[in-house]
């Protein structure tokens, strides 16, 4: 049975995942292809053989062996042998084309928008209350700044902080000293903290203050009402110092108290996902799609952000992954979640990353790489601007330096998993 979960988990989802993504890509392609005119000879999932396929409207949808990708084959594109039929790629003009080009990665942003719209609708925790900070991170900024556990923020660059989001918010897309105020044994303290860019968001190395009182059990033992106060037998009082108690323990203690008395008992990891310390809430249609689009937005910066702090620092050879590390992290990120228990919580996981991947795989095509739509955007602006098709020679050569530089995003990417896969 485990060894079932593991395959589905830490390899099919993230194959699906990656396939739906594509998939949604290339369709945007297909779906400006023939809003325009142009036949669409052949639309794929999976590349590779084709292991099913039927015809509709002049195009052949297909499954293909190999799930890792998808393509959508348009008629004419062959420069040596240009096909001027009217429905021909060839013959449509450069705005035409870029539409076609520009609607693959803006397909991937509107599914992004789409899951994150579907996030905010799941009844899941939000906007925890507290701004008290129970945990902080070693060595990361806000532990170096001297906030010390039991801290309450105040205000982030004269900014009010009322609950644990209005942080996250607030340290969003700034990289820079920022003036943090703390309340401390009823003293007040100004300091200064700078975001550090962690796993493709900027952090401060602090966690939200959660209290162990159960608000909802599915559990027999631990019910409703229950306040857990140690595990191992190590006093604790909210759920992060809770989690880092547990550890990568398969079993351990939990002392709780309630209106029966106290008691301590073994209990396995599924009691993580049994018990509720937050209560659920899910915003409506008409919010969650305001919000969906606006985090949409934020994402998109932050990416921008990312990326043009990696190429001043010089890092950016280190960033780059290949498909490989791609499903491994997908798969481990929702299966350390599952290992919970919460079924919810793991669905909203998938679904947030799957949004980034879908979110980032249109910002990079976007690139002025050639191959990348964002290349061929380029060509055909070019056309546009200078009223003429180019040389032949000129569109093959550049085609060709776009191929070298995938080549060479592939084998570095690929290096770059070998020595993080092997270090784990």
């Amino acid at each position: 049975m485990n060894r079932n979960k593991d395959l589905i988990i830490n390899t099919l989802l993230p194959i699906i995942a990656l396939s739906a993504v594509i998939a949604f890509h290339e369709l945007g392609h297909l779906f400006a292809a023939k809003l325009f005119g142009i036949k669409v000879e052949v639309y794929s999932i999976g590349i590779g053989k084709k292991l099913w396929s039927f015809n509709s409207k002049n195009t052949e949808f297909a499954l293909s062996l190999l799930p890792l990708g998808g393509y959508c084959k348009l008629k004419g594109g062959d420069s040596n042998n240009p096909n001027l039929d009217s429905d021909s790629m060839d013959s449509a003009s450069p705005i035409k084309k870029i539409g076609i080009f520009f609607a693959g990665p803006l397909f991937n942003i509107i599914l992004t928008s789409l899951l994150l719209i579907i996030i905010f609708m799941l009844p899941v925790h939000r906007n925890i209350p507290t701004t008290v900070i129970p945990l902080l991170g070693q060595n990361l900024p806000a532990e170096v700044s001297g906030i010390k556990m039991g801290d309450r923020i105040l205000e982030i660059d004269s900014r009010p902080i009322n609950n644990f989001s209005d942080i996250s918010k607030t340290i969003l897309l700034k990289d820079y000293p920022l003036e943090v105020k703390i309340l401390r044994n009823e003293e007040i303290k100004n300091l200064s903290i700078t975001p550090i860019n962690s796993n493709g968001r900027l952090v401060i190395g602090i966690y939200p203050f959660i209290p162990l009182k159960v608000l909802s059990s599915r559990n027999t033992q631990i019910q409703k009402g229950s306040t857990i106060t140690a595990i191992n037998g190590v006093n604790t009082s909210n759920y992060y110092n809770m989690l880092e108690e547990i550890g990568n323990n398969v079993d351990f203690t939990i002392s709780y108290k309630n209106s029966h008395g106290e008691f301590t008992e073994t209990f396995t990891r599924k009691i993580l996902g049994d018990l509720e310390f937050l209560e659920l809430f899910s915003y409506n249609p008409i919010t969650a799609t305001l919000y969906g689009f606006s985090k949409t937005v934020d994402m998109f910066k932050q990416m921008a952000k990312m990326l043009a702090d990696l190429f001043k620092k010089g890092e950016i050879s280190k960033s780059i992954s290949s498909p490989i590390r791609l499903v491994y992290d997908i798969g481990t990120s929702v299966d350390n979640v599952y290992s919970t228990g919460n079924i919810l919580f793991t669905i909203e996981t998938f679904l947030t990353i799957m949004a980034s991947v879908s979110l980032a795989l249109g910002f990079i095509n976007l690139f002025p790489i050639p191959i990348l739509d964002g290349g061929q955007i380029l060509i055909n602006f070019i056309v546009m601007i200078k009223g003429s098709p180019l040389k032949p020679s000129i569109t093959q050569g550049y085609q060709m330096v776009g191929l070298l530089i995938i080549l060479l995003l592939f084998v570095v990417g690929i290096s770059n998993d070998i020595f993080y896969l092997g270090d784990l």
